[in-house]
């Protein structure tokens, strides 16, 4: 989830009383659902960082209570008056929490069980940024400002409550179990049908960023990969999904275990799809193309990678090719 809308989801939470809790408390809801976001310091040292470091080890269940400790002793630090720090760390853990659910609730996943288990746990409700969700949030951030200037044209001198603040997290609590529901459906239906004459191996869905109506979902069978675009509520046509027939093994399978970029992304991977073919230079040379249909979709994927392998299949270079967030693109090559 992106970080503006955990901000908002911790604003809200804070206003519901929990912030009144103690001096501070405000401030450690926040602050505590964006201590998560401390692995991005990590991207300027290796671009593979952004998916093979974000979401992970800061973003453990065990590193909560650690990072809580640290906010609360910060926070205490810069107080002029003393504040009790068990309260600001219970604080600061709630805002972690609420990180870590939105988070859970997303494509990318976290590694919640690190260093025990580096599996990412995904549940695919979300998208990364969710403009519905953060428009609801962002309206109630607001809402006490437009409250009182609506209270004065009226006369009203009462300000809205804090009862507010759990109906908005009703209603978004409606909203992310409406999304589950679609992503239920989408996965429940797309696996009875059969794919260019094959049953599905394995599927996998994710919610369209704007639409409520739209899942995307990619299912893999012996002979193809199938983009599917499922909308909920009509009726599914498998025919009508776009087919990518699977390369020929042995290349690729050469190609991922020399990689160095692809054994450091190989835990996050999703739907890996891999495209072979011959290469220009040098004579007898392939060229083999990584890109994961769930993590890195068309038209805009976050990443691919390219890994360039002689006649004898060894590797010559790999090439990590980054689309961050859609603006930034960036290569970065490692030559043998």
């Amino acid at each position: 989830m992106d970080p503006l809308t955990n901000s908002l989801a911790a604003f809200t939470l804070s206003r519901t009383g929990l912030g009144r809790l103690s001096r501070r408390g405000e401030a450690a809801l926040i602050l505590g659902a964006s201590l998560p976001d401390l692995d991005y310091l990590s991207v300027p040292f290796s671009a593979v960082n952004l998916f093979s470091f974000v979401g992970g080890p800061f973003h453990a269940l065990v590193a909560a209570p650690l990072l809580a400790a640290g906010l609360a002793a910060l926070l205490r630090l810069h107080s002029r008056q003393p504040i009790g720090f068990a309260s600001l760390w219970l604080l600061g853990l709630a805002g972690i929490g609420l990180r870590l659910t939105l988070d859970l609730l997303g494509v990318d996943g976290v590694q919640l069980l690190y260093p025990l288990d580096r599996a990412w746990f995904h549940l695919d409700t979300l998208p990364w940024f969710d403009p519905w969700l953060f428009l609801l949030l962002l309206g109630y951030a607001f809402w006490p400002w437009i409250s009182h200037l609506v209270n004065l044209e009226m006369g009203i001198r009462k300000a809205a409550g804090r009862g507010f603040a759990f109906v908005v997290i009703l209603l978004a609590t409606g909203y992310v179990g409406y999304r589950a529901a679609n992503h239920a459906e989408a996965i429940s239906v797309i696996a009875n049908f059969s794919y260019a004459g094959s049953v599905p191996l394995r599927e996998a869905c994710f919610p369209d960023t704007y639409s409520l109506a739209r899942v995307h979902c990619v299912v893999e069978t012996d002979s193809h990969f199938a983009n599917i675009d499922y909308f909920v509520g009509e009726n599914f046509d498998a025919t009508e999904a776009q087919l990518l027939k699977r390369q020929k093994q042995p290349v690729w399978q050469v190609a991922q275990f020399q990689s160095t970029w692809y054994q450091q992304l190989s835990n996050r991977l999703r739907m890996p799809y891999w495209t072979v073919f011959p290469a220009d230079f040098p004579a007898g040379a392939h060229e083999a193309v990584m890109q994961d249909l769930i993590l890195a979709p068309e038209p805009f994927p976050r990443f691919r990678l390219r890994i360039l392998l002689d006649s004898r299949e060894r590797l010559l270079e790999e090439t990590l090719v980054v689309n961050s967030w859609g603006f930034d693109r960036f290569e970065i090559t490692l030559q043998r």
